[in-house]
């Protein structure tokens, strides 16, 4: 309150609330991240999961309209049955996404459990899985290769500047 006294009505305070303010601040961040070569690694992450959780969860799983395991066959759970559409799995997309998005064979192997997990759960039917797989896998793929191309732009920029 002190500081709006201070700075009354000045228009940057009305801006700062929009998204253009967010946006803003994000690319800010991006580009400082990209330039930082041990960060590239979290922005395509970053980027990956952006991209693939709505598109699994708000584009895809509503396309499809399928029905959980459980859902038809309560038996199938081992815990309470999610509500929702079941394909493609939004656990094996996100974390495909980030196998892919860091190249990390650990990554990899969460992603493979985190899969095989959903299908014992009787939360998801194996090719919601595989879908799932596949869409995070390309997702997080692409995120690596763009985000190790803009940064490595960047850095030829920086270097052509600095001679």
């Amino acid at each position: 309150m002190a500081l709006q006294r201070v700075l009354g009505d000045w228009p940057v305070w009305a801006w700062m609330g929009t998204g253009a303010a967010t946006g803003t601040l994000a690319l800010l961040i991006l580009f400082w991240a990209l330039a930082n070569r041990r960060y590239r690694d979290l922005v395509a992450v970053v980027i990956a999961v952006a991209i693939a959780d709505p598109m699994a969860s708000r584009v895809l799983k509503p396309a499809f309209e399928r029905a959980r395991p459980c859902q038809r066959e309560p038996s199938l759970a081992l815990g309470p049955c999610s509500s929702g559409y079941s394909m493609p799995s939004a656990h094996a997309t996100n974390s495909a996404a980030v196998a892919l998005a860091t190249g990390s064979p650990a990554f990899t192997a969460v992603a493979v459990v985190v899969g095989l997990s959903r299908v014992a759960a009787g939360q998801h039917w194996p090719s919601d899985v595989l879908a799932g797989w596949g869409l995070g896998a390309g997702i997080g793929y692409a995120a690596r290769a763009g985000v190790g191309a803009v940064a490595d732009r960047v850095k030829r920029r920086r270097d052509r500047a600095r001679e």
